[in-house]
């Protein structure tokens, strides 16, 4: 679904993807909120983040690929040449995606380390494992987004 939102953006489609970001934030708010007057809340507490997350990923990615489908899928040459604006090379996807693949996995890896300094600053108590269910949660959402 990320290669259809960057379709659609190619294609001057940006208001497809921006709402389907803002629908994803706003299905998991309105996710989050539904589960917490559940019973989940007493048995699987860590089940409502979770599962908010991925009630706006599907969001999102429904808005995505509907979007394209009705307005791109049928619109798009079989081949795509220099003409076309097709010149893509496996030395400019690596120019464009390396300074990305850095900065996800710089964040991932100082993940735990940020971790261990939260819960040996809080002594180990209840809010040291709020802030590691609520940092990991974060994680999952900006790795989503990329």
């Amino acid at each position: 679904a990320w290669i259809h939102a960057g379709i659609l953006l190619k294609h001057k489609f940006s208001v497809i993807v921006g709402s389907a970001s803002i629908s994803d934030v706003v299905a998991q708010i309105v996710f989050v909120a539904i589960l917490l007057h559940s019973n989940l809340e007493c048995v699987e507490p860590l089940l409502i983040p979770i599962l908010s997350l991925y009630m706006g990923a599907l969001v999102r990615f429904s808005i995505v690929g509907i979007g394209y489908y009705c307005n791109i899928h049928d619109n798009i040459p079989e081949s795509s040449g220099l003409d076309v604006g097709g010149d893509a090379t496996i030395k400019k996807m690596l120019s464009f995606w390396w300074p990305l693949a850095l900065i996800l996995a710089t964040q991932r890896i100082s993940r735990p380390i940020v971790n261990l300094f939260v819960s040996r600053d809080l002594k180990g108590s209840a809010d040291a494992t709020e802030v590691r269910v609520c940092s990991s949660h974060c994680t999952i959402h900006m790795s989503a987004c990329f």
